[in-house]
């Protein structure tokens, strides 16, 4: 496959490593990444990808859709590109491209075996300037027959960007982030809706949380947690998901004096080890890295794992980080 200069945008799912009582924290310690090293594998068919959008049968697919506003019309075009990825690959699949506007900051989820992408930040160009737009709008791909088509419906909360995605059972759920509320006002949200492709949209109240942007939710199996974000400043405080009452219960929170810097920008990835999932969440450029063990709820601080100079994403139990062109698998030493 011939290299493209293109950037992509990712997002991916999570699991996590953490402590308790002192038998538990021995075991937390040897969280499943450890010393290791970066080994090249392959060649990205992207320069700068900016996060992995979904997993579905074993296969990772990435968007074109970039971490940064594209101007050029050409290379619009070519942000909408669209590829998968098998795990032992050494090469991508091009599949058919995004067919809704180029944009950053959106979200992804997949439900009965459709990808959806939707949200996000676009230019929008006008007579003698060039704003933004804050899209509402939804696309669901389908990875058997490789096709797009749009949700009916928009996004009832508003255009947004910096939201979150997560799957529980037959719903999907949307939520937080940032939005324009005037000229050039802008708000926090802190609200959330539930998705299912026969009944569509409707605001979930019991669901909110205190406005954030960035913010970040892992999971593992029917566990899933909001973490992260910003308002301002970074949120300490973790939340799990009570599918029965619609609603959040608190977690204990990431203290000031075991972490005393918080990530911004968080992205996050979910590792399958030793029949147990972690979630990992690191910031780029950076090296902060925490872990999360779902079975102890608790964060722990990931040294020497050196994640911030790679955009990762997993597969079961192997982890994968693109720099510029290159693929890169983590051989654990």
């Amino acid at each position: 496959m011939k290299r493209k200069n293109k950037w992509v945008w990712m997002f991916a799912i999570a699991g996590i490593l953490c402590g308790g009582c002192e038998k538990e924290e021995e075991k937390v310690a040897e969280y499943p990444l450890g010393q290791g090293m970066w080994e090249h594998v392959g060649i990205f068919p992207l320069a700068y990808p900016d996060g992995v959008v979904e997993e579905v049968c074993d296969s990772m697919y990435f968007t074109g859709l970039r971490d940064m506003l594209v101007i050029e019309s050409d290379e619009e075009d070519e942000s909408r590109s669209w590829f998968s990825y098998k795990r032992g690959w050494s090469d991508f699949m091009e599949c058919a491209p995004f067919p809704g506007r180029s944009r950053k900051g959106a979200v992804a989820f997949s439900l009965f075996g459709r990808i959806y992408v939707g949200l996000g930040v676009a230019l929008d160009r006008k007579p003698f300037e060039i704003g933004t737009q804050y899209l509402s709008d939804f696309w669901w791909y389908d990875p058997w027959e490789d096709t797009w088509d749009s949700v009916p419906a928009p996004f009832p909360g508003g255009g947004r960007t910096g939201a979150v995605a997560f799957v529980a059972g037959e719903k999907a759920y949307v939520g937080t982030g940032y939005m324009p509320v005037g000229f050039a006002e802008y708000k926090y949200c802190g609200d959330f809706y539930e998705f299912s492709p026969t009944e569509g949209w409707r605001r979930v109240e019991s669901m909110d949380v205190n406005p954030r942007e960035n913010a970040a939710v892992i999971s593992s199996g029917e566990a899933h947690y909001l973490c992260f974000g910003t308002e301002l400043e970074a949120y300490r405080d973790c939340w799990r998901f009570v599918p029965e009452t619609l609603t959040w219960e608190r977690q204990e929170p990431l203290r000031p004096e075991e972490f005393p810097v918080m990530p911004e920008k968080v992205r996050t990835f979910t590792l399958h080890a030793d029949g147990r999932d972690y979630a990992y969440a690191y910031e780029m450029g950076t090296d902060l890295c925490f872990v999360f063990d779902f079975e102890m709820e608790r964060w722990q601080q990931a040294e020497g794992v050196g994640l911030g100079d790679y955009r990762c994403f997993a597969i079961g139990d192997r982890l994968y980080g693109s720099k510029e062109y290159n693929l890169y698998e983590y051989k654990r030493e």
